[in-house]
């Protein structure tokens, strides 16, 4: 309560976030996963109905757009019906920060495994990607960007340019698993 309701949302989410993508404390499709991403994207969406656009945090849109991502991945019928409204959030925040490189990232991941019949674009999936790179605040976020771009690439047939992209991640974290398991992954 003394964070304030928009960061105990937050909080919320990415703690959600770490247990379904690190913690693994529940399997990814069950009910129970289901119902956990529902109360947690329901409470966001009541909190933000009640604001204007600019007072809202970017941070609310990025998180409020990968909640309703992990929820959608349970259904065909989510994903044809939250799709684009994922993609607006994360437009949004970039709207609201224009040097927001998470969002950039996760819009950039949002136009690469959408269809191109509803506006998906690998042209626009590396503009963003780099967009993203370029506007990296910190280590953090140059690490999230590049190991995302290095995936891209590495899809592309770009195996040099993906492993250059991998080798400054290492940089950034040499102790990094995540970067260790996606080069050999990509080995």
């Amino acid at each position: 309560e003394q964070l304030g309701e928009e960061a105990s949302l937050l909080l919320d989410a990415i703690i959600l976030m770490e247990r379904y993508n690190y913690l693994y404390s529940f399997p990814g499709e069950n009910k129970e996963s289901r119902k956990e991403f529902s109360k947690i994207r329901s409470k966001m969406k009541d909190y933000m109905e009640d604001k204007e656009e600019d007072e809202l945090t970017p941070y609310m849109y990025l998180f409020y757009a990968d909640i309703t991502s992990y929820y959608m991945a349970y259904s065909i019928k989510d994903i044809i019906f939250n799709g684009l409204s994922v993609k607006r959030n994360y437009e949004k925040a970039i709207k609201t920060d224009g040097e927001f490189s998470p969002a950039m990232v996760n819009l950039a991941q949002w136009y690469y495994y959408s269809p191109g019949i509803f506006g998906g674009s690998k042209e626009l999936t590396v503009e963003w990607q780099l967009k993203a790179i370029e506007y990296a605040r910190n280590n953090a976020e140059k690490f999230y960007a590049k190991s995302a771009y290095s995936q891209v690439l590495f899809e592309a047939d770009k195996i040099e340019e993906s492993q250059k992209e991998l080798n400054d991640c290492s940089e950034l974290c040499p102790e990094s698993r995540f970067i260790q398991l996606l080069k050999e992954q990509n080995a």
